[in-house]
């Protein structure tokens, strides 16, 4: 992995607890503006530990817009940032790692 890919993983860990409200808006702008596929997928997965509702088909339709084959990629690289961010803990203190609320 690059150095970049830990620091993205890094500031995911160290964003907390949050909501990243209107993922699909917010996904739709970034590939407007022009943005990689590698920083929709930092978006993709703050929008999956968010626990924002989501409209996850809307927010597919738009990266398959961009990249017709694209979609899978995004998505493997998206769950591969949450779960390195979302490591189990050996604590039973649930704000070990408040960031990953929603997937549990």
């Amino acid at each position: 992995m690059s150095d970049r890919h830990f620091e993205i993983v890094f500031e995911l860990s160290a964003l907390g607890r949050f909501q990243l409200v209107d993922v699909e808006r917010v996904i739709e702008s970034e590939i407007r503006q022009g943005l990689t596929r590698n920083q929709v997928a930092l978006t993709y997965a703050m929008g999956m530990i968010s626990g924002w509702p989501t409209d996850w088909d809307r927010v597919n339709r738009a990266i398959i817009s961009r990249w017709p084959k694209g979609l899978e990629w995004v998505k493997t690289t998206a769950w591969k940032l949450v779960e390195e961010t979302c490591q189990p803990t050996t604590t039973t203190d649930s704000s070990a790692n408040p960031s990953c609320g929603s997937l549990s």
